[in-house]
């Protein structure tokens, strides 16, 4: 349980990772972002303003997330699901899958999914049992 003191300064990290990880930069940038911070005032202490604390704040934003959207879609009584492939040169092929849940008409989540596949091995049958078997 945090006290009352670091709830704030751990309420700009996680935001500041966050940010990172939507935008897509580097977990470096972190450091830069944390003294950004202190430049304004804020007061987020120097204990987790590092790349390494940053790769621990997004993994637990990201397994939050991910409980929460599995619970919402493991609930939901209709499911939607659209996948596209993609290629790259060195034949590594990636698929990318939409899910959707909806309940009363209405859509209640969606989640993206990469899939990681090797080109001998994507097919729907494979595609389906990894959606089962991750779901």
């Amino acid at each position: 349980m945090l006290n009352t003191a670091a709830f704030p300064k751990m309420t700009y990290l996680f935001k500041n990772a966050h940010y990172l990880a939507k935008a897509g930069r580097p977990y470096s940038d972190f450091k830069s972002l944390c003294l950004l911070d202190k430049s304004k005032g804020i007061d987020i202490g120097d204990t987790y303003s590092t790349d390494k604390y940053c790769q621990k704040f997004i993994k637990a934003i990201a397994d939050t997330e991910r409980v929460e959207q599995e619970d919402i879609i493991c609930s939901s009584p209709f499911r939607s699901i659209i996948s596209d492939g993609s290629t790259d040169t060195s034949c590594k092929e990636a698929e990318i899958v939409l899910l959707k849940s909806s309940l009363q008409c209405k859509v209640i989540s969606a989640k993206i999914i990469i899939v990681p596949f090797s080109c001998q091995y994507i097919t729907c049958n494979n595609l389906k049992k990894w959606l089962i078997w991750k779901h």
